[in-house]
């Protein structure tokens, strides 16, 4: 049961307006070119007045990759992880081709747009919060060493395996989200097989 007050109802939806805006914005221009100035005048309001709900432009663009971050987690969390785990990494990387088809503008925002994060190994790596793309495929990966699906080589562990199946389906996402946005064809298909068969070579 929403329990906010009508001010603050009202308030979260000026907020939301703006946002709106600041998205439009940077699909027309890009991020580079996102003004508070311009979002001020395409939302009616003043350059001022929008200091009542952000400190800034930083902060609106954060919100914004904020806002499409968990879009993006809760597409993914859809997939079941009562499948059988080598069915969920497959559906899983489904799921991550399928948001960028759906959502392409919030996509390249969050990959265009990203914190500096400290220089650490991969290995020490550990995604924060809840809402995590990176931690729910990492949590797969682990469940298929535990089941002996996927052996463990001394050069070649969980990290390893993560980064290399999400490289795979970040590279099938990020071209059918830009240079192939446009060409009609059986991506799905192909797609589909292409996880697979990198799962399956991870079995061996």
């Amino acid at each position: 049961m929403d329990e906010s007050t009508p001010r603050q109802r009202r308030s979260e939806r000026t907020r939301q307006s703006i946002l709106q805006v600041a998205l439009e914005l940077v699909i027309e221009k890009g991020l580079n070119k996102l003004s508070l100035r311009e979002i001020a005048r395409r939302a009616d309001y003043s350059p001022a007045g929008l200091y009542e709900y952000f400190g800034g432009k930083n902060e609106i663009v954060e919100a914004l990759v904020c806002d499409a971050s968990d879009r993006f987690f809760a597409h993914l969390n859809r997939i079941p992880k009562t499948l059988p785990v080598e069915d969920y990494l497959v559906e899983l990387g489904m799921a991550y081709i399928e948001f960028a088809h759906l959502n392409p503008d919030h996509f390249m925002l969050m990959f265009t747009h990203y914190q500096a994060l400290p220089v650490v190994s991969l290995d020490d790596f550990v995604p924060e919060g809840d809402s995590n793309a990176y931690g729910l495929l990492m949590d797969a990966v682990q469940r298929a060493i535990d089941a002996g699906l996927f052996p463990v080589r001394p050069d070649y562990g969980k990290v390893g395996m993560t980064y290399s199946l999400w490289s795979l389906v970040h590279g099938l996402a990020i071209l059918q989200a830009t240079y192939l946005r446009q060409f009609k064809w059986d991506f799905p298909t192909s797609d589909r097989h292409a996880i697979r068969t990198f799962i399956d070579g991870l079995s061996q």
